[in-house]
């Protein structure tokens, strides 16, 4: 089954989490200073899908964390690709 990456907003419902334990899910990525699904929610969906891990990228937000972040979140979701079962 292939595995899927995504940011916390989307890991936000943890009503949702059997459903990306299902899936694969092994990184989610929170930006420090998201006020709209803060770090601290994505730990908890994090430990509700279970084996997940969490990357915090430091210095962006909501607004600016899609194009300001972009290159570190290309590298954790690389660094999860290479640390995890292949797909």
């Amino acid at each position: 089954m292939p595995r899927r990456h995504r940011n916390a907003g989307d890991a936000w419902e943890l009503c949702y989490a059997p459903a990306l334990r299902e899936a694969g899910y092994q990184v989610i990525v929170a930006l420090q200073h998201d006020l709209m699904f803060p770090p601290a929610r994505a730990g908890e969906a994090a430990a509700a899908i279970g084996e997940v891990d969490v990357v915090e990228i430091e210095g962006f937000g909501h607004a600016d964390g899609p194009f300001g972040a972009a290159e570190r979140v290309n590298r954790a979701l690389i660094e999860s690709f290479a640390t995890h079962e292949e797909i």
